[in-house]
């Protein structure tokens, strides 16, 4: 988890906790005959992400119950939140971009058809979740000396979720074939 979605969290908790206490102070004013908060800030509250704590408030302390506004709007709030947090943190990329490898291909190159990247490990390192990743035909070449091992080792290893790796041939069969040499 990066950090802004983590503070995507905290921002959330707090929202709903303060939007409890909200709820929980306007049911104590009412109660006691005293200055309320207004509807429109309660509301407010609980569109800013606070929908949770809303809900959770006029259950424990039966406040605004009978008021259409917030019996239909604080579920229906709820549901658009719970709809925008499954897409922010949805596996897929929101435009699923294509990337390229080729034996012609460069790693500093942009990924795409026309300037292909060379190695799996270039096309993992600008690939997210959502990506899909063709591997061009062509013979592969990894150098087995000592010096290189560790880079052999990191491009067949995989470490982002997500992306899909898939051959690509544009008329004839797929073939690809990975070499190991001494050189």
């Amino acid at each position: 988890m990066d950090n802004s979605q983590l503070f995507g969290w905290y921002y959330l908790a707090v929202v709903n906790l303060l939007t409890l206490g909200l709820y929980r102070w306007d049911k104590y004013c009412a109660v006691h005959h005293r200055w309320r908060i207004s509807e429109f800030t309660l509301l407010l509250s609980a569109a800013m992400g606070g929908c949770a704590g809303a809900l959770l408030g006029m259950r424990l302390f039966r406040h605004k119950t009978r008021h259409w506004k917030f019996r239909i709007g604080i579920p229906f709030c709820l549901l658009i939140w719970i709809f925008l947090l499954v897409g922010i943190n949805s596996p897929v990329s929101a435009d699923g971009q294509c990337y390229y490898v080729s034996v012609s291909g460069y790693d500093q190159n942009r990924g795409t058809m026309d300037n292909p990247l060379a190695t799996l490990a270039g096309a993992q390192e600008k690939a997210v979740s959502g990506d899909t990743v063709y591997i061009m035909p062509g013979t592969y070449k990894v150098n087995s000396s000592a010096e290189e091992d560790e880079l052999y080792r990191e491009v067949m290893t995989f470490y982002k979720s997500g992306i899909t790796y898939a051959g690509y041939s544009a008329k004839e069969p797929l073939c690809v074939s990975i070499v190991v040499s001494d050189r």
